[in-house]
């Protein structure tokens, strides 16, 4: 885990949900990477390393101490080394290791030019059959991971993503009020991206769609929040074809800021390549907020409603995409009932949802208390 108050990455989410886990539980919380003095209301026992590079030798040897002092759960987020030496001890000396992923390797790697045969490919490989048990967040990537790393199903337990909701759940008027606070425009249009601006994340599908959108919906605005390598490319693009005046590059904005955003927006978009489970769609959907979305080749249908797939079309359709924005954009009364049905698919996926499954699945089960 890293942590930053100001994050802009999806980290933000779990510090008020291990927060909630303290309420219940005796924890200890490692930190592998802080940026300032991690704060949590019912945290109490932190073990933290203010720094940016990644220490492995120190965050084993937390860990061990852990160990030593009677903790038996632990629970690794993302940090796949820190679970395989987990693993080992609890495989040795008693207790049990859960492994948080959900990455689809092999799209993300072939985006980066990236052998499926390389080094840190078959060290997962290996490192998955230590790995005492898989979480991660939809069936659709449970399947995933048995059919492309062959992990055994019985080790893979599915615990979806969360938000806390009543951070995004908008009061009636409240969109002019937040237009104003964000010198936005009180008429326009306004269409939402946040994430970051990287191939794999659709960046360059913004200019295209917006391309087709803007000719039959004129009184319109891309917001776009986030950073990143495809910023520059997109910029010229936005010159070259005169649509600068449908266009703001918001650059980074921290997770704490960004309910605003969304209470701002009349729709939002996620033209992701790939896509294994988007907390922006969840943070969309509890603003009230419609989408247009791909289908993460596949992983987006897992966590929508019936009514939502019809506005989730293939990666790489850029045209299919901007003729689903262009309905919503022109049709007020559709937008109301996709935001209907978002604030209601949503509630799946409350912290508070989330949390009693947690406590469930993977503490309860063992009769501990301790993690």
């Amino acid at each position: 885990m890293e942590y930053s108050a100001q994050t802009d990455r999806h980290y933000y989410h779990l510090y008020s949900f291990i927060d909630r886990l303290a309420e219940h539980l005796d924890l200890r919380l490692i930190i592998s990477r802080t940026l300032g003095h991690p704060q949590f209301n019912h945290v109490t026992d932190i073990k933290s390393r203010p720094q940016k590079k990644f220490n492995r030798l120190w965050l084993f040897n937390e860990i061990w101490r852990a160990y030593r002092q009677g903790y038996r759960l632990f629970y690794c987020h993302y940090t796949f080394g820190a679970a395989v030496f987990t693993s080992l001890l609890t495989r040795f000396f008693g207790g049990k290791t859960y492994f948080w992923y959900c990455i689809m390797l092999d799209v993300l790697l072939r985006e980066h030019n990236v052998s499926l045969y390389s080094p840190g490919i078959l060290i997962f490989r290996l490192g998955s059959r230590i790995i005492d048990t898989f979480i991660t967040g939809s069936e659709f990537m449970k399947d995933y991971y048995q059919q492309k790393f062959n992990i055994a199903r019985h080790k893979i337990i599915v615990l979806p993503n969360y938000i806390d909701v009543s951070r995004f759940t908008p009061r009636p008027e409240e969109k002019k009020t937040y237009r104003k606070q964000l010198s936005l425009p009180a008429q326009t249009l306004i269409v939402l991206f946040v994430h970051g601006m990287e191939k794999g994340k659709g960046g360059a599908q913004l200019v295209p769609i917006a391309r087709s959108v803007v000719k039959q919906v004129p009184n319109m605005l891309f917001l776009v929040v986030g950073d990143g390598s495809e910023k520059p490319e997109i910029e010229r693009e936005i010159q070259h074809h005169g649509l600068t005046d449908h266009f703001r590059l918001l650059g980074r904005i921290p997770n704490t800021d960004i309910p605003d955003y969304y209470k701002a927006a009349d729709v939002f978009i996620m033209p992701s390549l790939y896509e294994e489970f988007s907390r922006t769609l969840l943070e969309a959907m509890a603003a009230g907020v419609p989408f247009v979305a791909t289908d993460g080749r596949g992983g987006t249908y897992s966590y929508t409603s019936s009514l939502q797939h019809e506005f989730v079309v293939a990666s790489h359709d850029v045209e299919g995409f901007a003729q689903k924005l262009i309905t919503l954009l022109q049709d007020e009364n559709l937008r109301k009932k996709m935001s209907v049905a978002g604030q209601q698919q949503v509630e799946n996926f409350s912290e508070q949802t989330v949390l009693n499954k947690f406590l469930e699945q993977l503490v309860y089960s063992q009769k501990k208390t301790r993690i």
